[in-house]
């Protein structure tokens, strides 16, 4: 595989009602998502806006359970995957670039995920 190329989900695990997604991928690395860590950085533009890049939503601090639920994952083209939330909340486009990004994120304290920034 050539250094440039992102690697690519090979497996995906979200059971319904679970708080946590595991991803296998085809460079055989296994990552795991906390749904908190995900809504908090969901990349879309009506939780980050336009004009600037990705910071952590304190709103995810408290959301409900249904709001950090996954009702549904779709591949989109060969590059990301779309988040739709047990709440309705969709239109967050995370790259298989960005989850990986996110990946070190796994098991971090609040402050650490109020500190993240990504531009």
């Amino acid at each position: 595989m050539p250094a440039n190329r992102t690697p690519h989900p090979t497996k995906l695990r979200s059971p319904r009602g679970a708080q946590l997604t595991e991803i296998e991928w085809s460079d055989g690395k296994t990552t795991r998502y906390e749904h908190r860590t995900l809504r908090g950085l969901c990349p879309c533009a009506q939780c980050q806006g336009h004009d600037r890049g990705i910071r952590w939503l304190e709103s995810a601090e408290s959301a409900s359970k249904l709001a950090l639920e996954l009702s549904e994952i779709e591949q989109v083209g060969n590059y990301a995957v779309g988040l739709t939330w047990g709440d309705g909340h969709s239109g967050g486009i995370y790259s298989f670039e960005y989850l990986r990004e996110l990946a070190p994120l796994h098991d971090r304290p609040i402050e650490y995920l109020r500190a993240f920034r990504r531009d």
